[in-house]
Formats: structure tokens, C-alpha cells, sequence
């Protein structure tokens, strides 16, 4: 299973040729459709600190559109250093939810204890 890729990741990087003024795989002004429907279709995984997209209607509905695995990732306000500790304490089981239960969905990653389900209605 892999993750989702950052729009500065550079296209060659996955396997996918550069295009001429298309180096990246998505342009920072990449409307949600276009990047989610391609991470999607490749069984990749979101990971985000927005902890607010299950409340912007257009973007469950994309999730949903999708199936989308999104996961939201601890320590949005912590250092950067303690936001990674956690995330690779957490990305076994990360994993393990992604590849046991089908998308669409988003969990909330905490730094201990169990992921909570995010209602995406």
C-alpha cells in the first residue's frame, strides 16, 4: 500500500512521465477532484492535519465519490519532530486499518488509544 504523494513530488518519482510545465504530480492550486480521484484510484492513502474536511460538504462528497482512506494525523500544534514520533509509532496500525476496511472513510489518529471514525454524513 502506498501513500499519497504531496503536490510537490515530482512525477518521475512514481512512475509517471514529466510533462512539458508539468513536472509535479499536482499544481499547488489543484482543485480536490483532481488530485483525490487519481490517489483514490490507486488505492492510496490521505494523510491530513485538516482536521475540518468532514465538514466541508463538497469534499465528503468527493471522499465518498472516491471511496477514499483518509486519515487524520495528530499534532497539527506540536513540534514537527513529535508529529513524526507519533506517525511512526501509529503507521503499522495505520496500515492495518487501511488495508482491513474499506473506503470510503477518515479516521482521526491520536497519539494513544484507539482511531476514531469521523461520521461522513
Amino acid at each position: 500500500m502506498k501513500n499519497v504523494y504531496h503536490h510537490h513530488i515530482h512525477r518521475v518519482k512514481i512512475g509517471l512521465p514529466t510533462e512539458k510545465g508539468k513536472e509535479r504530480l499536482f499544481a499547488q492550486e489543484a482543485e480536490d477532484d483532481e488530485w483525490m480521484s487519481f490517489v483514490a484510484a490507486k488505492s492510496w492513502i490521505v494523510f491530513t492535519q485538516d482536521y475540518a474536511l468532514h465538514r466541508q460538504p463538497v469534499v465528503v462528497s468527493l471522499i465518498k465519490q472516491h471511496g477514499a482512506k483518509v486519515f487524520y494525523l495528530w499534532g497539527a500544534e506540536e513540534k514537527k519532530y513529535e508529529t513524526m514520533r507519533v506517525f511512526m509509532l501509529r503507521y503499522k496500525k495505520i496500515l492495518e486499518v487501511a488495508a482491513s476496511t474499506p473506503g470510503p472513510f477518515i479516521f482521526r489518529v491520536r497519539s494513544k488509544g484507539p482511531f476514531e471514525a469521523v461520521d461522513l454524513t
